[in-house]
């Protein structure tokens, strides 16, 4: 979704990430790829617990995950070093002012995450007149 950043902030969308990490690994992550919104981090897991993400050894490794990884790896994404609490699995979450959830896509797995289209259908039922 970075590449479509334009266009959801002209519909009032903004992106935010949230990772588990320390300051300095989101600053890294951040140079690294090139990042130009929002970047916090939560190392002490508030957020994930709250927003009921999974977290655990059998969410992260396993067959489905090779498979998640594999297909990553054809599109030319590649895993850097770990960083943060590597048992924690994410999401995707639609967050309305006032903090409501609009949507979300809590991951199976690592790696289980929605499509960019899964995400403009949601972005597009939260759009005036939609």
């Amino acid at each position: 979704m970075r590449g479509e950043k334009d266009r959801n902030e002209a519909a009032g969308a903004s992106l935010v990430v949230v990772g588990n990490g320390r300051p300095w690994h989101a600053k890294a992550f951040r140079d690294e790829q090139g990042i130009d919104f929002p970047l916090v981090v939560d190392p002490d897991l508030v957020a994930y617990r709250a927003a009921g993400l999974r977290r655990g050894i059998l969410h992260t490794l396993g067959p489905k995950v090779l498979a998640h990884a594999a297909r990553a790896f054809g599109k030319g994404f590649r895993q850097g070093s770990v960083q943060g609490d590597p048992w924690q699995v994410g999401g995707v979450f639609l967050v309305l002012p006032g903090g409501r959830v609009a949507w979300q896509h809590v991951s199976r797995e690592a790696g289980d995450h929605p499509s960019d289209e899964a995400i403009r259908e949601a972005l597009r039922g939260l759009s005036p007149g939609a």
